[in-house]
């Protein structure tokens, strides 16, 4: 599944894929698209967070319904945004980055 969306600046892209039996993993990116305007008011800002989150709720779905039981989030791109999804468990082995201290969100168990 792929999630994309464009608004005043910024494009946000949404994937999930599964990286080990049962593990799937959402990739997002949030950019800005160059050459446009850059929304930089908190109406802007709340309404990328908001895509972000739909597309990311939507991949899970999609994860689960195909038989993941742990879904990883990573989130390149905004660091502000990026921060939001700072590893708070441990990774299970077999997602990539496992140990790395990147921007990678929670482990999600059913």
């Amino acid at each position: 599944m792929w999630f994309s969306s464009d608004h005043r600046g910024v494009r946000i892209y949404v994937r999930g894929e599964f990286v080990a039996p049962q593990h799937w993993l959402i990739q997002a990116t949030v950019a800005n698209v160059p050459g446009a305007r850059k929304g930089t008011g908190a109406g802007d800002r709340q309404r990328t967070l908001n895509e972000l989150w739909q597309g990311i709720m939507l991949e899970s779905r999609v994860g689960r319904s195909r038989g993941a039981v742990a879904v990883r989030v990573v989130v390149d791109g905004d660091p502000d945004i990026a921060a939001l999804f700072v590893q708070k468990a441990p990774v299970p082995s077999g997602f990539p980055g496992s140990g790395d201290g990147g921007s990678r969100g929670p482990v999600a168990a059913p």
